[in-house]
């Protein structure tokens, strides 16, 4: 199993700096991935938790700052961009990064496409769609596509990412069915959320992992999202998830519903390193 951080691209006043020093912290501390919510728009929390900094900006100060560890979104909206705008700036991350890009995709936050004016009702087809789109452009060959949402002729994206078949996705398990399926297409899961604590029935989410595994087959990855507000995770939990199937843990260490961030205390969390099983 691999470790990974991830937190939100608001609350931290908005400064790519910041990221980026974290990224370097963690690279240190031996974690093996670090990932960025992409809201789009923050539509809860204090306002201070609303102040925001630019995902694919801040994942690029990351990438100059570090060397090892693995980065990436947690979790790009399709539906939100064009496709093509999603295919070239992950290439170019992927480049920058020399090819220590993960992407992970879902259909989006409801309440941020309203805030935007954007049509929430066609979400997860417009997903869908782009799915499609961006591996195909992801290629380097001509992509021709007319779907419902979506319309493309002869576009061709170079240079193209360096990691090959492509970057690795995750999908989110918005539900366990469909999500699901495409997840095993794609050859990764992200899903959220795991808490520790007493109202958990562990024995039912290890279960829940080895069937995900089950389904996804032995070569996909599996994401576990550590809840919410519940950092330093045990690692025996860790280690029986590990058993059921999961490839990844995601710690949450900061979130919009940790309304009074600590840097310091972030840093220190970070600073001390994975859960890593004994």
């Amino acid at each position: 199993m691999r470790f990974g951080l991830q937190m939100e691209s608001t609350g931290l006043g908005g400064d790519p700096r910041t990221f980026a020093e974290l990224g370097r912290q963690a690279d240190e501390a031996g974690w093996d991935g670090i990932y960025l919510s992409d809201p789009g728009y923050p539509t809860v929390g204090s306002p201070r938790a609303r102040e925001i900094c630019d995902v694919w900006v801040a994942l690029a100060a990351i990438a100059m700052a570090t060397e090892r560890i693995r980065l990436g979104t947690l979790i790009t909206p399709l539906a939100r961009y064009h496709p093509y705008e999603v295919a070239l700036r992950a290439a170019s991350l992927d480049r920058l990064s020399r090819g220590r890009l993960d992407l992970t995709v879902g259909a989006g936050h409801g309440p941020a496409f309203k805030y935007l004016g954007l049509d929430d009702s066609t979400r997860v087809a417009r997903f869908r769609e782009s799915l499609e789109i961006v591996t195909d452009l992801w290629t380097g060959d001509p992509v021709t596509f007319h779907g419902e949402h979506f319309t493309l002729t002869d576009v061709t994206l170079a240079p193209t990412p360096l990691q090959s078949p492509h970057i690795p996705l995750r999908v989110c398990a918005w539900n366990r069915g469909s999500s699901v399926d495409l997840a095993a297409r794609w050859g990764g899961l992200h899903l959220p959320h795991y808490h520790p604590d007493a109202k958990c029935d562990e024995r039912a989410c290890f279960a829940l992992v080895a069937g995900l595994r089950d389904r996804l087959g032995e070569g996909a990855e599996l994401a576990i999202e550590g809840i919410h507000g519940v950092p330093d995770a045990p690692p025996e939990v860790c280690r029986r998830f590990a058993e059921a199937g999961a490839t990844w843990w995601l710690e949450t260490v900061f979130t919009f519903q940790m309304p009074d961030v600590d840097p310091d205390g972030l840093a220190r969390r970070i600073r001390k390193g994975p859960p890593t099983p004994s």
